[in-house]
Formats: structure tokens, C-alpha cells, sequence
């Protein structure tokens, strides 16, 4: 149906959560399955480690770099692709940045020894560190705040989805595809993970629409229903941080950096233990074979993926974000601590794994709709961005910290535990941020 002959009269309340709905299904499974391979790619250096420090005599304390200097990568281009993707569209940005780590990913492949891992994942980080932020931006474009939550995590469910999926793939890429072509296993891994961004940049360039208003797959009464549903945030928005005319003004908001430290340390420490290191704690507590590692490496992902939907649920039912992501957070951080108690135990490992992993899920689901009730749409961009910036100095922290407690201990025991004491420190930052937060909008909530 043409713009032009779309009805004239729509019921607000049905035909909103209606339009929600078309939205949904249009965007977030296409932005969803472009998540997934980011996030595989992203976390297979769990896996390729346990085949390349071997074959290239990477030390401990390399790997520790190798890990860590993605993040560096990110910390540096984040904000700026955030600002490109305002000035050019979300189409071109995101097709960029698929592009580049799709190569990048290949390249990584061809690594000789450490160093050249380290370039490499430096490179991936800085290839990638437009992405998670500006999709989240992207769907703030679309979608009114009483929705977030819930459209959040059907987006963040990529993350367990790419865990489900990529660990028992890696698994058994490092399984059976060594010695193929002259190349190990790990090498077959990043070349095999390295092609679908480069065949989903062709689908994001053809799909993808800007803003509302080029879509369409719109009618004129959709697109105005919309508008509508967008600017009723804007208000509460408004009058909590105050006028802005300078987006970089958001810089000075001291609540930002709360939620920043709270990011950091509540949710990249958290992700990078379940993403990068539990493939090495479940081995390590004696699961030795890597396909075995690989199943059991998804499990925790699954139960998680149900348990961040009934908490995104509960917490747009409510139009609560604060007092779940207090629960949650505490909730990661006592498990985190009693992680290394079932070092010696593979059941106790994934049990716990699968706990902490789905109280991680569920809270970035939370964390991301409480960070945008704050940031009014001149400053989003940015804030999003710069918020997931600082935050990714857990990216350096945690896995640096871990080799260090493996290296001085023989276990990553010790760097577990004091991950748990950080991730508590990060909730009371989140929670002093979000004093006298802005109540979400009465919009319906049958999406």
C-alpha cells in the first residue's frame, strides 16, 4: 500500500503496539543475526587460543595482550564511527564496519606469532567499535522508550545465540577441520567465521533504511503514529538533563560517567570471563576434549536466553529498570565469586556459568534502556558511544587481571574473585546514577 492510500484513522493504543510489532520483525532479526556473527567473532579467540598457543609459542601474559588490545582498539574509534553513523546513515556505517572485520577475521588466520595477533585484534577492535553502539542508536530511531527494554533483549539474545551456535562451532571447526589444506585448526576457525559479515554487509546495504521516514515499507499514518510515539520521550528527556544545543555537552554530566564505571565494571568484566574465558574454565575443570568443551561452553547460553526474556518482561511490565538491574548486578557479582570454588568440578562450573551468564544477559538488556531514559536526542549518539567507550576498559582490565592470578597461582581463581568485587562496585554506580531517574512513558506495552 502506497503512502498515499494509507487509512486515515488509527486507534493509538491497538494500532501503536501493531506498528510495534512490523518493526520488531523488520529490524531487530536482521540487526539480531548481524550481532551473532559479530559477537562469534568477537569470542572465538577463546576457542583459537587453546590451538595457537601451542602452535605459535604465545605465552600466557601474550595472550592476556592479545585479548586486551581489542578493547584499545575499540576505546579509539567508537565515538567517532557513533558521529560518522549521525552524519551519513546507519546504512553505510554498519556495512563499513561488516565489511572490515569480515576481512580482518580472515587475515587473522595468517598470523605468524604473538605480535601479529595483536595487531590483528587491535585492528578487529577498531573495526567492530561502531557496531553494538550504533545499533543500539539505530533502534533508539525507531522504537519508544516503554519498548526498549523488551526489543533490547530479543537484539541481546544475539549474544547467547552466538554462544549457543559458535561455541559448539568452534569446537568442532578446532575438531575436524586441522590439517585441511595445510592449515590448523584454529586457522580454519577464523577463516570459516571470517566470511558471513562479508556476505550480511550485501544484505544490510540492501534492507536497511535510515530513519522512519525513508522507509517504504511505511505508510504516511505509520510513519506519523511513530513520530508521535518518539516525541513523547523527548519531553521527560528534556526536562530531566536539560536543554542541550551542543551534543558533546553530555560529557559533562557526571551521571554519565557513573554509568560508564557502572558498564565497565558490571557488564564488560562480566562478559569477557563468560565470553572469552569460560571455554578455558570448563576445560580447566576438566572437560579436556574441545568438542566436549564447545557443547558444554553453549549451555550456559541457552539458560540464559530464557531467563533475560522474563526479565525484560517483567521490567517493561513494571516500567522498572532500576531496581532489576540492582538484583541482577549483585547477583552476577556473588556468582563470580563462587565461581572458583568448582574449579575441580565441570558440573559445578557450568552451573554456575549458567547463572552468572544469565544474570549478565538480563542486565544488559536493563542497563541499556536505563542509560537511554538520560540521554535526549541531540546528545544520544554520543552518550551511547561514550558510555560503551570507557566502558570497554574492562576489556583490559579483566583478561590482563586473570592471566596475571593464572600466572602467579597456577588458576584464574583469584582474578575471578576480584572480578566479583568490582562487578558489585560497578552496581552501586549504576544505582547512585539512576537516583530520581525519569518514569518511562504510558505507551502501551503489548508488543
Amino acid at each position: 500500500m502506497s503512502r498515499a492510500a494509507a487509512p486515515a484513522i488509527w486507534s493509538a493504543g491497538a494500532d501503536e503496539a501493531a506498528l510495534m510489532r512490523k518493526l520488531t520483525w523488520r529490524i531487530v532479526p536482521l540487526l539480531g543475526v548481524c550481532w551473532v556473527v559479530n559477537w562469534i567473532d568477537r569470542i572465538n579467540i577463546g576457542f583459537a587460543r587453546l590451538g595457537f598457543q601451542g602452535d605459535l609459542g604465545v605465552s600466557e601474559v601474550q595472550v592476556g595482550l592479545i585479548i586486551g588490545l581489542y578493547s584499545v582498539g575499540y576505546l579509539l574509534f567508537e565515538v567517532p564511527s557513533n558521529i560518522l553513523m549521525e552524519r551519513i546513515g546507519a546504512r553505510r556505517t554498519l556495512t563499513r564496519i561488516m565489511v572490515l572485520w569480515g576481512l580482518i577475521t580472515v587475515a587473522t588466520a595468517f598470523a605468524r606469532n604473538g605480535t601479529e595477533l595483536m595487531i590483528a585484534r587491535l585492528a578487529l577492535g577498531a573495526a567492530e567499535a561502531g557496531f553494538f553502539p550504533g545499533a543500539i542508536l539505530y533502534m533508539t530511531y525507531w522504537f519508544p522508550a516503554a519498548y526498549r527494554a523488551r526489543i533490547t533483549s530479543r537484539f541481546i539474545i544475539a549474544n547467547a545465540v552466538a554462544g549457543i551456535i559458535g561455541a559448539p562451532l568452534s569446537g568442532w571447526i578446532m575438531g575436524n577441520m586441522g590439517g585441511i589444506g595445510q592449515l590448523q585448526g584454529w586457522q580454519w576457525l577464523f577463516i570459516v567465521e571470517g566470511i558471513p559479515p562479508l556476505l550480511l554487509a550485501a544484505v544490510v546495504w540492501s534492507c536497511l533504511s535510515d530513519r522512519p521516514t525513508e522507509a517504504r515499507w511505511l505508510s504516511a499514518i505509520e510513519v506519523g503514529v511513530l513520530e508521535r510515539a518518539l516525541a513523547r520521550d523527548e519531553a521527560p528527556v528534556r526536562s530531566h538533563v536539560g536543554p542541550r544545543t551542543w551534543s558533546l555537552a553530555i560529557l559533562r554530566d557526571h551521571r554519565v560517567y557513573l554509568l560508564a564505571i557502572g558498564f565497565c565494571f558490571t557488564i564488560i568484566c562480566t562478559g569477557n570471563v563468560v565470553q572469552i574465558w569460560a571455554p578455558s574454565i570448563i576445560r580447566d575443570a576438566g572437560a579436556s576434549d574441545v568438542l566436549r568443551v564447545g557443547w558444554l561452553s553453549a549451555l550456559p547460553w541457552a539458560v540464559g536466553v530464557a531467563v533475560m526474556l522474563l526479565v525484560a518482561r517483567s521490567s517493561d511490565r513494571m516500567r522498572e529498570r532500576r531496581w532489576h538491574f540492582l538484583v541482577l548486578g549483585v547477583f552476577v557479582g556473588v556468582a563470580m565469586l563462587f565461581l572458583p570454588t568448582f574449579s575441580s568440578s565441570v558440573t559445578g562450573a557450568v552451573v554456575t556459568l549458567s547463572l552468572l551468564t544469565s544474570a549478565y544477559l538480563s542486565a544488559i538488556s536493563i542497563f541499556w534502556t536505563i542509560s537511554a531514559l538520560y540521554l535526549p536526542l541531540a546528545s544520544r549518539a554520543v552518550g551511547i558511544a561514550f558510555i560503551n567507550t570507557l566502558g570497554q576498559l574492562g576489556g583490559l582490565f579483566a583478561p590482563n587481571l586473570i592471566t596475571w592470578a593464572k600466572v602467579s597461582t597456577g588458576n584464574v581463581g583469584l582474578g575471578l574473585s576480584v572480578i566479583g568485587v568490582v562487578v558489585l562496585m560497578g552496581v552501586v554506580a549504576v544505582f547512585t546514577a539512576t537516583r530520581g531517574k525519569v518514569a518511562d512513558t504510558d505507551a502501551p506495552v503489548e508488543a
